[in-house]
């Protein structure tokens, strides 16, 4: 994990189950920790900026409906 190179312990989240238990690790971990959680990548999670975006960009709320089915449509062609 990159977290190493940097002297940071690092801990991983991939699924729902795993975010307490590993917030939990971090916040008795002595010294900087970062915590890399996995979102699927279909979740709306915000802010977001988006891809080949500037922070400028940011996406603050969800878009309609429409938007976001044409994000969907965008991606996978349905």
């Amino acid at each position: 994990m990159l977290a190493d190179a940097y002297g940071c312990t690092g801990i991983r989240a991939t699924k729902p189950s795993e975010v307490v238990p590993a917030l939990e690790k971090a916040f008795v971990t002595p010294g900087p920790v970062v915590v890399d959680v996995w979102v699927d990548k279909w979740e709306f999670v915000f802010p977001m900026v988006p891809a080949g975006g500037a922070n400028t960009d940011m996406i603050l709320e969800d878009p309609s409906a429409a938007a976001r089915e044409k994000a969907v449509k965008s991606q996978t062609g349905f």
